[in-house]
């Protein structure tokens, strides 16, 4: 899945040329071009205030609507292809990939994606004042997905926005590709998945992401205890995290099997009785430097307590995996190093609580 305007299509480039063409014929110099791309704010603002504003400025007859209507029929007639675009959506397509447009805008966006040639490149568009929902909402999402006659099981969003597409890919439970356009990513609580220069770089960057099918088991113990071990990568050892056993799913072997190994190699523990399967996660992460795109499927298992044996590790595990310990729910909520998912202290809550749930539900990273 794409977003259009800034990933597709350089939005950004087409207006300041639309802008500048506009002082040409009224006689303006560059602050004017300046004030008129500032205040667009890169397509957020409003069109009903900024045309007030450039109606005012210009001292123009037309009504506010009337402008509005005008440049949404002329400025997306300008639109083209930003850069690598066409061959990067043809390379994805042949790999066996389906592509949606995914927009937040008015059906000027169609109009856009039509000027542009990049009807015969998508397999669906989603415009968020056709569908009546709009970016972040996961919804959106989904429904792009069902017009490929698609699930979002292995779907990536690649995008500018961080609050629309990249909150929205999250929210959706989807990879996500952010383009950084020269910025610094915001304060938003996570992060995405990768960070790309452009929309053929991004579309490279997901399509050689390996896919690795992964087993974890939440083991609790009779006090309500979580076992979690604390990990970090080499490459940046200052970041520590706690995860539960698990790793991943061999060839030929069951989500169920591999549970279980995981859970004796790591833990000593010979015999464990799987509860349900509780969660889904889907985590891209970069460990050694190498990306890896887990699939995971997440087991309960009540057992006694018992000491942990790691003499199962690995050479790698023995280094990049120091500690183990049993945490309580209030420990977890207090937890200062970041647990994994990183909503943990709640979702043990609410398991606690309200008993696993009745089918498996898509957790966050």
């Amino acid at each position: 899945m794409c977003d259009l305007d800034d990933t597709l299509v350089p939005r950004r480039e087409l207006f300041a040329e639309w802008a500048s063409d506009l002082a040409r014929r009224h006689g303006r110099d560059e602050d004017f071009v300046a004030w008129l791309v500032e205040a667009d704010q890169d397509g957020w603002r409003p069109r009903d205030e900024l045309f007030a504003d450039l109606r005012e400025r210009l001292g123009l007859d037309d009504s506010v609507d009337s402008l509005v209507a005008t440049y949404l029929v002329q400025f997306a007639d300008t639109f083209r292809q930003g850069p690598g675009v066409v061959d990067a959506l043809v390379d994805v397509r042949e790999q066996g990939w389906r592509v949606a447009v995914v927009t937040n805008g008015s059906l000027s966006q169609l109009r856009k994606i039509a000027a542009a040639g990049l009807e015969p490149l998508v397999d669906a568009v989603c415009v968020s004042e056709v569908e009546g929902i709009r970016k972040p909402d996961p919804d959106i999402f989904a429904r792009a997905a069902r017009r490929c006659r698609e699930s979002l099981e292995g779907a990536w969003m690649i995008g500018d926005s961080a609050t629309a597409d990249m909150a929205g890919a999250r929210a959706a439970g989807i990879g996500c590709v952010w383009l950084h356009l020269g910025r610094s990513w915001p304060d938003l609580g996570f992060e995405p998945d990768h960070v790309a220069d452009s929309f053929p770089d991004a579309a490279r960057t997901a399509l050689r992401t390996p896919v690795r099918p992964t087993a974890r088991v939440l083991l609790v113990d009779g006090r309500d205890r979580v076992l979690l071990f604390r990990g970090h990568d080499p490459v940046a050892p200052e970041v520590r995290f706690w995860f539960p056993p698990g790793g991943g799913i061999e060839a030929g072997e069951s989500a169920e099997d591999a549970a279980r190994r995981e859970v004796r190699e790591e833990t000593g523990l010979a015999e464990v009785v799987l509860g349900p399967h509780i969660w889904n996660r889907r985590h891209v992460v970069r460990f050694y430097g190498v990306l890896a795109d887990l699939r995971e499927l997440w087991f309960l298992a009540r057992t006694p307590s018992f000491d942990v044996d790691t003499s199962g590790f690995t050479d790698l595990e023995r280094e990049t995996v120091p500690e183990h310990r049993w945490w309580t729910l209030r420990e977890l909520e207090a937890a200062e190093d970041v647990l994994a998912p990183r909503d943990l202290a709640g979702l043990v809550r609410r398991l606690l609580e309200d008993g696993p749930p009745p089918s498996p539900v898509t957790i966050g990273v």
